[in-house]
């Protein structure tokens, strides 16, 4: 396991009526999740936010955004890593880990689901 290192990845954006686009974008990477910095519109606050977005990188959707330091966000991915076998590219497949996702989103007060960015992985459908 090589662990965090700088690489490019991608994920998906936005949801036209194409459907999401695959973006390629610089980040953090530690197999299967990659992180990036960026604004994310928080519907706690009901503002845009900046903050780290947690991708699984099999299928590039954005499971959920940390607002605090890249060493938070990779915190958050070490427990996500916990949960399961994170290899999975089939999108309902996400239905075994679910719980437990939500389970940290609800412990944790700075992970929030970003759900005006991009398409959220954890929500139902797999839509934002």
């Amino acid at each position: 396991m090589i662990g965090w290192h700088l690489d490019f990845f991608e994920c998906l954006a936005g949801d036209g009526e194409t459907g999401p686009s695959v973006c390629k974008i610089g980040g953090w990477v530690n197999d299967p999740f990659g992180i990036d910095r960026r604004r994310y519109f928080d519907p706690v606050t009901d503002e845009c936010q900046s903050g780290w977005i947690i991708t699984h990188l099999p299928t590039g959707y954005s499971a959920m955004g940390v607002v605090g330091s890249r060493h938070l966000a990779q915190e958050v991915v070490g427990e996500l890593l916990t949960i399961s076998d994170w290899d999975f590219v089939d999108v309902v497949a996400v239905k075994t880990v679910a719980p437990a996702v939500r389970e940290i989103m609800d412990r944790r007060p700075e992970v929030r689901n970003p759900a005006h960015f991009d398409v959220a992985l954890w929500l139902e459908g797999g839509k934002a």
